[in-house]
């Protein structure tokens, strides 16, 4: 739904953020929120400076119940009546979303986890409670560079781009337990890495790890299957097809169940444990 009258609303802030090429104005109507928004953003952009141009955030907190809330170039992006602490977390969310939607077709957002090991990239794509999280912190528990555990950002080239959070690591009562990678020992990448193995893995009890290879046509519907954003693959499939089909035709994937994350790492690490780096 489309709003009108913006244009009469008083922004007392007004910056810009890039992520990865992409850029967005933000703007707001209470010069206090500036902290907590840029709080709220990825941590792999910068602030940067306003340029109105396009792709314009805007937040409205002052005004009224019908027209609080965060809007996408004059487009209703999420209603609320009154700013709350709580959410934050789904403003940052609603702005990936953004940025994802901005970066296709050269760059895709991924619900996955990510590690680099010997100079090899490692995409472990995996849907909410599929145990993407927990076997990304044994990766890095293990010795692998940590990349992301939830979204992770795959160029056209087959390169993986540092996206780091906190590890979201749920517990036997299902609570979430938040911890920097630095708190596993594990270090976190600072540039892109070639993608060499994806690895489509969920947990299932006591099943053994023992994977299937994927045809270049099943990793390319899984990956879409495993979007940020899946609702904007209409705007340009062609595109997107050809990109993730040459994309995976520089790797090797495979797809299984898994009980433990120890065979799954121990299986990753002797692939690549006698082969050349790439340079």
């Amino acid at each position: 739904m489309k709003l009108k009258g913006l244009s009469k609303i008083e922004w007392r802030e007004k910056f810009g953020f890039e992520c990865y090429g992409v850029k967005i104005a933000i703007r707001a109507d209470d010069s206090n929120l500036r902290s907590s928004f840029v709080k709220s953003l990825p941590r792999a952009g910068n602030v940067c400076d306003y340029d109105s141009e396009k792709n314009v955030v805007s937040l409205i907190t002052k005004a009224s119940a019908e027209l609080n809330g965060l809007y996408y170039n004059d487009e209703v992006a999420m209603e609320f009546e009154q700013i709350k602490d709580t959410l934050w977390e789904y403003i940052g969310e609603k702005v990936l979303f953004i940025l994802a939607i901005n970066s296709l077709p050269s760059k895709f957002y991924i619900h996955a986890g990510a590690v680099g090991w010997n100079d090899f990239g490692v995409l472990l794509p995996g849907f909410s409670r599929a145990g993407k999280t927990t076997l990304t912190r044994d990766f890095i528990k293990a010795g692998a560079d940590y990349f992301s555990d939830d979204c992770v950002i795959l160029d056209n080239k087959g390169y993986l781009y540092p996206f780091p959070r906190p590890l979201a690591v749920r517990t036997d009562s299902d609570e979430r337990l938040i911890r920097e990678a630095a708190y596993y020992g594990a270090k976190t990448a600072e540039d892109k890495m070639k993608l060499r193995l994806i690895l489509f893995t969920e947990f299932e009890e006591n099943s053994q790890w023992s994977p299937e290879p994927l045809t270049r046509g099943q990793a390319v519907m899984e990956l879409m299957n495993n979007f940020y954003t899946t609702s904007a693959i209409g705007l340009m499939p062609g595109e997107i097809i050809k990109s993730l089909n040459e994309i995976t035709a520089q790797v090797e994937i495979y797809k299984g169940k898994r009980s433990d994350t120890k065979s799954v790492i121990e299986w990753v690490f002797g692939k690549f444990k006698n082969e050349k780096r790439y340079h």
